[in-house]
């Protein structure tokens, strides 16, 4: 397959590909990052919550 492309224009369609991979791994890392910690205060509150408003716990 020929292209109209030379090396520099193919190695700088690459460099941009790899470059907007990485924003796109770094956003999924944020989000995931973001939802575990919603998951983990969640959690937490709802332990703390049972904790705290069991019989036995001292008023």
């Amino acid at each position: 397959m020929k292209t109209d492309l030379n090396r520099d224009q193919i190695m700088m369609i690459v460099e941009r590909a790899r470059h907007q991979h990485s924003i796109e791994a770094g956003g999924v890392i944020a989000t995931s990052t973001r939802k575990a910690i919603a998951w983990l205060a969640s959690r937490g509150d709802k332990f703390l919550h049972a904790l705290l408003m069991s019989p036995t716990a001292h008023q």
